[in-house]
C-alpha cells in the first residue's frame, strides 16, 4: 500500500464571500453556486448532499438542526451541525416545488 500525498487548494473567506455575493443571472449558475457554498459550510462532497433526504435532517439535543447521513465514500455515519450559511441555503429553497431538502441540487 501506498500513501498519496495530495496538496489541497482552499478559499478565503474573503473568496468565499465575494462567490456568495456574486449575482448571477443564470438559475443554473446560481444552484450550482448554492450547492458549493452548502458543501463549503457542512464539509460534505456533493455526493453526499446529493443524496440527502428528509430523514437526515434531526433536531439535536441541544435545539439546533443536524444533518445525520453516512458518508458515500468512505462509508462512515456523520453527524454534522447546521451552520447558518447553509441553513440560510436551505431556507432560500424551501418553498421550491422541485425540492425535497436538497433535492433540487441534482441538476
Amino acid at each position: 500500500m501506498h500513501l498519496k500525498i495530495v496538496e489541497r487548494e482552499f478559499l478565503t473567506a474573503e473568496e468565499l464571500q465575494q462567490l456568495m455575493d456574486t449575482p448571477f443571472h443564470n438559475q443554473r449558475l446560481e444552484h450550482v453556486r448554492d450547492c458549493f457554498v452548502f458543501c463549503c459550510f457542512t464539509g460534505l462532497a456533493y455526493s453526499d448532499v446529493k443524496k440527502l433526504t428528509h430523514d437526515d435532517f434531526v433536531t439535536g439535543i441541544d435545539g439546533e438542526l443536524w444533518i445525520n447521513t453516512r458518508r458515500t465514500k468512505i462509508k462512515t455515519k456523520s453527524n454534522i451541525t447546521a451552520l447558518p450559511t447553509a441553513l440560510m441555503i436551505l431556507e432560500k429553497y424551501e418553498d421550491s416545488p422541485h425540492l425535497v431538502i436538497i433535492k433540487y441540487f441534482r441538476c
